[in-house]
């Protein structure tokens, strides 16, 4: 009797640290990539496959327009989520997304999932604010007077989001913590924000670590 492969979907939700494409210079090199060639050496009678509907630059409510179109068709067996980043442009303030909005559009997420979706959640990485791309722009200079720093207004966004995960049950893999004792091993300094490539190394060997227990039984 022949036996096929198993098939594993894992869908992404985020912006540009999980669409991955920034700050390595090879397609192999992005964290989701090394994250499934572990999972595919660790299951070979499984064939994984990354559905990456995350997209750089787009904020929060951006990326929920869209997400029924990117469910559309099939089911994950498991979604790595993230709701931070691109909901503060206040260079283009109708682009702005409050935490009320967001609170509201991560309960939406949690609704448009099809039943059964483990969702793994994942909190935003440190920023280096020394190099941040925002540094001399008008624009931000009451951010950095009432909060002392960029990445330290973010972690009210980081808070709400931590929240709406255990309110989920969901397990959660924290950037901002894993990274902190050496944020400029991990992040830019190009831009003080994205994942450099020992940035994405780690996030793949914790997330790795982290939905082993989810993937028993494959």
């Amino acid at each position: 009797m022949v036996w096929g492969m198993k098939n594993y979907l894992i869908q992404l939700f985020g912006a540009s640290t999980m669409e991955g494409r920034i700050g390595v210079e090879k397609a192999a090199e992005r964290w989701y990539e090394l994250l499934r060639a572990k999972l595919c050496e660790r299951y070979l009678n499984v064939c994984v496959s990354i559905y990456n509907g995350a997209v750089g630059g787009e904020s929060l409510r951006e990326r929920m327009g869209h997400l029924a179109a990117d469910l559309a068709g099939h089911t994950p067996n498991l979604c790595l989520a993230s709701f931070a980043w691109n909901n503060d442009d206040w260079e283009h303030p109708e682009r702005v997304v409050p935490l009320q909005e967001q609170e509201t559009l991560i309960q939406q997420f949690f609704k448009m999932l099809p039943s059964g979706v483990p969702v793994v959640g994942v909190i935003g990485q440190p920023l280096l604010d020394q190099y941040h791309v925002v540094n001399g722009n008008p624009a931000y200079e009451g951010i950095r007077r009432q909060y002392g720093s960029v990445n330290a207004f973010h972690d009210q966004e980081r808070e709400l989001d931590r929240r709406a995960f255990r309110e989920h049950g969901c397990p959660v893999l924290d950037l901002s913590l894993l990274m902190a004792d050496e944020p400029e091993k991990y992040i830019l300094k190009t831009d003080g924000i994205h994942l450099s490539p020992a940035g994405h190394r780690l996030f793949a060997d914790a997330m790795d670590r982290l939905i082993q227990p989810l993937l028993d039984g494959l």
